[in-house]
């Protein structure tokens, strides 16, 4: 009976070790990726296809008014920026108070 319980005991610590271990490799591999995408001209920020194949590297900066050239997010899965409400956000206050911000880069 002593042995059961200490064979069922070595079982439970060791399952639990292994859902620790999976969690942890789960967590390493959903690393979030960035990347760059230009607004294509005439392009509405807020829309996810508006802007351009994305970049690996921030793009050189756009001439023009002060209006959105490049933002930094992740994939939406369609090789498009995700638009999320944070970057909705992020881009309403870079428009409203001209100026880049962490994510937005305005036109020059």
């Amino acid at each position: 009976m002593k042995r059961q319980f200490a064979a069922l005991i070595a079982l439970m610590v060791i399952l639990s070790a292994s859902a620790f271990t999976l969690i942890d490799k789960n967590e390493n591999a959903k690393k979030d990726t960035t990347y760059f995408y230009r607004l294509k001209a005439g392009g509405d920020p807020l829309e996810e296809a508006d802007y351009t194949t994305k970049y690996t590297q921030a793009p050189d900066p756009c001439t023009g008014d002060d209006y959105v050239c490049w933002i930094e997010a992740e994939d939406n899965g369609s090789n498009q920026p995700e638009i999320t409400g944070a970057m909705v956000t992020e881009i309403g206050n870079a428009l409203f108070y001209h100026t880049n911000t962490d994510h937005v880069i305005l036109k020059d």
